[in-house]
């Protein structure tokens, strides 16, 4: 799939639509309950940083730090049961979706707009 038909689907999930060439004027809109994405909605789509779905430990907790979290997530997951605490400490990856990561983001009181940006972050630490 082209970038431009990944914006599409990502822009308008379930929508009806042919494209027949590489442009938005190469658009055959189709659906008749949701708007053709605009020319600027696909360019921002296309400009945003993808989230990463996973990162490493290390990563992760700098990311933490750098924000100032890191004691916070430390002190949730230290409240947590040894499985939780085990699956923070030895994790060889920290996955995005993670049912840990998710509720120490609504632990928190955090969005997942704040948690995507946490990842961006902790993806550009090397």
């Amino acid at each position: 799939m082209t970038d431009l038909a990944t914006a599409l689907s990502d822009l308008r999930p379930g929508a009806q639509w042919v494209l027949r060439g590489e442009t938005l004027a190469d658009l055959e809109w189709l659906d008749t309950e949701q708007t053709k994405p605009t020319q600027a909605e696909v360019d921002a789509h296309l400009a945003a940083p993808v989230v990463p779905q996973s990162v490493t430990p290390r990563q992760i907790r700098l990311g933490l730090y750098q924000i100032g979290l890191r004691q916070q997530v430390e002190d949730y997951v230290n409240s947590q049961d040894i499985t939780v605490q085990d699956s923070w400490n030895y994790a060889t990856q920290i996955e995005r979706t993670n049912p840990l990561i998710l509720a120490c983001k609504s632990a928190l009181g955090k969005t997942d707009e704040e948690l995507d940006q946490l990842f961006i972050l902790a993806a550009s630490i090397v």
